[in-house]
């Protein structure tokens, strides 16, 4: 069995781990979630029971830290359900959520972290990591779903040309943000 970490050391973890992940879905929610005493009591919960069951024999691919965040991001997206999504449905007066078409606020929180996204990408571009055709091409396929063959025309490159080139500078941008 892991050691475990005294009460006030798992609300200040809970807390780092709130600041941290929280502001990529939006910086008011962060705030609730930090003041919100029983969001914070279920994380510390989550916390010691990650602690509690994490095996190092059994969790090969990932650290005691890593699987905590983890269990603390999936307790954060249910807060965000809980909070943000459903007064907002219930604000449009839906009664029945067709599952076949997008949520609404599913687009608004992909929009608010590919804005994040893009603000990465800006920082690499002044950084000279990567180009503003190259940023161009991400935006242009994720942003306004443009297909493969529509950028591979605008820039005279092939289809394949425009996979390669998406593919290499996400793995650019996944480098420079840490993941």
């Amino acid at each position: 069995m892991n050691k475990l970490l005294s009460l006030k050391q798992y609300l200040q973890l809970t807390r780092n781990i709130i600041k941290k992940f929280a502001p990529r879905y939006s910086n008011d929610i962060t705030y609730r979630m930090l003041y919100d005493e029983d969001f914070v009591s279920n994380i510390v919960t989550l916390m010691i029971l990650a602690d509690l069951s994490w095996d190092k024999n059994h969790h090969k691919k990932c650290s005691l830290k890593s699987y905590r965040n983890q269990k603390a991001i999936w307790a954060m997206l249910d807060y965000i359900k809980k909070q943000v999504k459903q007064p907002y449905l219930q604000s449009l007066n839906i009664t029945h959520i067709d599952h076949k078409n997008i949520n609404p606020l599913d687009e608004i929180i992909k929009q608010d972290l590919l804005k994040y996204i893009i603000n990465i990408m800006q920082q690499s571009i002044n950084n000279n990591k990567i180009t503003q055709r190259d940023i161009n091409m991400i935006k242009m396929y994720y942003l306004d779903e443009c297909t493969l063959k529509q950028i591979g025309n605008k820039y005279s490159i092939s289809i394949e040309g425009v996979r390669q080139n998406i593919k290499r500078n996400i793995k650019k941008l996944r480098y420079i943000i840490g993941d």
